[in-house]
């Protein structure tokens, strides 16, 4: 009976079979429309992952223009070492006083020259690394009598230097007093000896006389004459970089106001300075420059002087100097060629070896070369 009731009563799956479809099929609409969105839609992080690795070549047109290694500074007339040559008054008189001149500004000055007559008595120059500081006569001693016999064979009459005061040394004091037709101090026999009055004392080897006492001076705290031992030069100042290019013995142009450009030499460079702010120095080094004797008129101390090193050029086909490549084969560049519409695969590189001209500023003047023509790109 139970079994019979089994078999004739049925449970239904569901009761409405249409809306089982109709779920079904939207389900499997969606998954398909994710899935498509998904190939198609990138998200903000893969975007930036995918450009990470993506390179723009970088290139740049080839530009004439003027590429030169001329410097322009500016500079200033320093003037040389200048040194007053002193008189004191002969030994028995009461002061000195010029009373004859034998030198004029303008002058070169020597050891062993005579100067002029002070009150009578001679002024010689001496070159001597110790000034005469006392009277010296026969069998005086020291390191003064030494550098003084040194010094009279200097002038041409040998002397030993025994650092004695012998007779050989008082022949020669004799010879130099006779070169100037004067006679010496105590005269010309054994008596004469050595007057310090008598020789002033310059250093170095040689000078130019700024200045001169004239005839009937009296010298009372003023020197006789001032003379220059060094010449004025030119001082610049120059950076790290430009003193590579710089150096001393190098030739530069220098010009003072609308004056004639004249030729000078770089005698000497300073070491580093880091400069003064407050007196609008920057940091570098002071070359000294050399200003030529037939243009020292030109050239007054203290005068803004215009310097100039390197000439100027012509124009020319110039690269940034980062586009510049080197191998074994020498230096080269990378001509750009753009992908044409279409093309997938980028253009090979094509290299193209030039000949550096110069350099300046971040640029390099080639040589022209057909395959580089002026608007061409490089690669950087």
């Amino acid at each position: 009976m139970l079994s019979e009731q089994t078999r004739r009563v049925r449970i239904p799956f569901f009761s409405h079979p249409l809306r089982l479809w109709i779920f079904v099929t939207a389900l499997i609409v969606s998954i398909l429309i994710g899935f498509f969105l998904g190939t198609t839609i990138e998200s903000p992080g893969s975007k930036a992952i995918d450009a990470s690795s993506f390179q723009i070549p970088a290139a740049v047109p080839i530009e004439d223009r003027v590429v030169t290694d001329r410097l322009t500074l500016q500079g200033a007339v320093v003037p040389g070492s200048k040194f007053d040559v002193k008189a004191a008054a002969p030994q028995g008189t009461d002061r000195a006083v010029v009373s004859e001149l034998f030198v004029n500004p303008g002058d070169n000055v020597t050891s062993g020259q005579l100067l002029a007559m002070i009150s009578g008595r001679p002024l010689i120059t001496l070159q001597s690394s110790v000034p005469l500081y006392r009277n010296m006569r026969e069998n005086d001693q020291g390191e003064d009598v030494r550098t003084f016999q040194l010094a009279l064979t200097d002038l041409g009459f040998p002397t030993t230097s025994t650092g004695k005061v012998d007779r050989q040394t008082l022949a020669s004091v004799r010879g130099l007093y006779e070169r100037f037709e004067v006679i010496p101090p105590g005269g010309t026999g054994k008596d004469a000896y050595i007057d310090w009055r008598e020789f002033t004392q310059i250093p170095g080897d040689s000078g130019v006389f700024l200045s001169t006492s004239a005839v009937g001076t009296v010298l009372l705290d003023q020197p006789f004459a001032v003379i220059q031992t060094a010449p004025d030069v030119v001082l610049a100042r120059i950076t790290v970089l430009q003193s590579d290019k710089l150096k001393t013995g190098e030739t530069v142009r220098i010009q003072t106001g609308d004056g004639t450009p004249r030729t000078g030499r770089i005698l000497s460079t300073s070491a580093f300075s880091p400069g003064d702010e407050k007196q609008n120095k920057p940091a570098g080094m002071d070359i000294a420059i050399s200003v030529p004797d037939e243009a020292r008129n030109d050239f007054r101390p203290n005068d803004p002087v215009l310097v100039t090193y390197g000439t100027d050029s012509p124009s020319s086909p110039a690269i940034p100097v980062i586009a510049i490549r080197q191998d074994a084969e020498g230096v080269y560049v990378l001509r750009y060629t753009p992908k044409t519409v279409g093309e997938t695969t980028p253009q090979p590189e094509h290299r193209v070896y030039v000949k550096i001209l110069r350099e300046a500023d971040g640029w390099a003047a080639i040589e022209t070369n057909a395959e580089l023509p002026v608007g061409a790109k490089v690669l950087i």
